[in-house]
């Protein structure tokens, strides 16, 4: 775990990629849920080798919100290098991830942030996306894929291979 110099309580990092339709909003209902926590938190926003505006945008809404690191990743090495690149700039004593594609909401984290508090032998917290945007196909591999885990590894869940969080 990172050193936590600034007395930093929750880093979240958000890996975009491509996500100029979404980086604003994202980034705002997640600024919004964390300002009223009384935590200090940051935000390092991940952008992961985009060809579109996304870090044009992210320049932008780091003049207008505080607390918000960004990393520029210059070409996509894959999503869990964004990941990894994100977490080592993160400094708060508790830290976490999304995607900044919307299908986890921001007014999850502070509860998360709570469970991990309050429960001292917990270390992990993973989400399920409640609404998945997958089509067909990729719900189908994914209900083959969680029911192939549950009976290789006891693991009983709807959304494995679902970020964590």
């Amino acid at each position: 775990m990172p050193m936590n110099a600034n007395n930093i309580d929750l880093s979240v990092s958000i890996l975009l990629y491509n996500e100029e339709d979404n980086v604003r909003s994202v980034i705002k209902e997640l600024y919004d849920v964390l300002k009223n926590t009384g935590l200090k938190y940051e935000i390092i926003a991940v952008n992961n080798g985009s060809y579109d505006n996304t870090g044009k945008i992210l320049n932008k809404l780091k003049r207008k919100y505080k607390n918000i690191k960004i990393v520029s990743i210059k070409k996509n090495l894959g999503y869990s290098y964004g990941i990894n690149q994100g977490l080592k700039k993160s400094n708060g004593r508790i830290i976490g991830f999304m995607d900044g594609d919307s299908q986890v909401k921001s007014n999850v984290i502070p509860l998360l942030y709570k469970e991990l508090e309050n429960k001292k032998d917990i270390q992990l917290i993973k989400v399920k996306r409640v609404r998945r945007m997958d089509g067909f196909n990729r719900l189908f591999q994914s209900r083959i894929y969680n029911k192939l885990f549950a009976v290789l590894f006891g693991i009983d869940s709807i959304d494995i291979n679902g970020s964590l969080n």
